[in-house]
């Protein structure tokens, strides 16, 4: 592997990481936006269930009206059966008054009922709002956690870009600026290993050509598929591969 390789991996390993860390600086404010959608969605069921409080109190607002006017009413006709003048139209008063008194009967059962929904809606409320409160105080956690996460994403991120600023000035200009241009249009990765004598870039088995090609290590070969640069990775050296001695070799060599 020739040296100006060696370089430009270098760079490649710095940009990586700085894609990672742009991804990641890019979807922590999502997350964030997530959790906000948590908490308006719960503030929403909180106030549709105000709203349907302030409903229930309206019309238990009035019923007690048409309660109030029926006992007027009430006291009206019996005040009048001392005034009338025959049976008959005393008993078809008394009809009249039964009436209103079944009436009254079923207004006070409905206002019974509205009052224990009311009550009822009121604990819903309780709950609602206490969850909201819940929500709100995670939230609140949740955003000064990411915020210290997004500041060490781009304090890491600016690190690293100073680094691949002194990284590349060792560089070939030329050979930089091709990579550059690949990686331009290219996500990820603008080098690639061959590897069963496939590109690792988009797995394409390459022609025995390109693969003499890039042994010759003369020049950088691209992969006429997807345009990336290949490169050949590195075998362990043979000290470094080489097994070691058993204890009984040793103790042979020794006698």
């Amino acid at each position: 592997m020739t040296e100006d390789l060696k370089k430009l991996l270098k760079v490649q390993e710095k940009d990586v990481e700085i894609l990672i860390l742009e991804d990641e600086k890019i979807n922590l404010p999502k997350l964030l936006d997530q959790y906000k959608q948590v908490v308006d969605k719960k503030s929403k069921e909180v106030d549709a269930s105000k709203a349907f409080l302030k409903d229930l109190q309206v019309n238990h607002k009035k019923v007690e009206i048409d309660l109030e006017s029926k006992g007027t009413l009430r006291q009206k006709q019996e005040g009048q059966l001392m005034s009338v003048k025959t049976n008959q139209e005393y008993k078809a008063l008394e009809r009249e008054i039964f009436g209103v008194k079944i009436e009254i009967s079923r207004l006070e059962d409905e206002i019974l009922e509205k009052m224990m929904g009311i009550d009822a809606q009121n604990q819903v409320i309780k709950k609602l709002e206490s969850e909201l409160q819940t929500l709100k105080r995670e939230f609140s956690q949740k955003e000064q956690e990411l915020q210290a996460k997004i500041k060490a994403v781009e304090k890491k991120l600016a690190q690293l870009k100073l680094e691949k600023d002194l990284s590349f000035k060792d560089v070939n200009p030329d050979l930089f600026r091709r990579y550059t241009r690949i990686l331009a249009h290219l996500h990820g990765k603008a080098l690639v290993p061959i590897v069963d004598r496939s590109c690792q870039g988009c797995h394409t088995l390459l022609p025995p050509q390109v693969l003499v090609n890039v042994r010759r290590e003369k020049e950088l070969v691209a992969c006429d598929n997807c345009a990336r640069l290949l490169f050949l990775p590195e075998e362990p050296s043979d000290a470094s591969s080489a097994p070691e001695p058993s204890s009984s070799e040793g103790e042979k060599e020794s006698v």
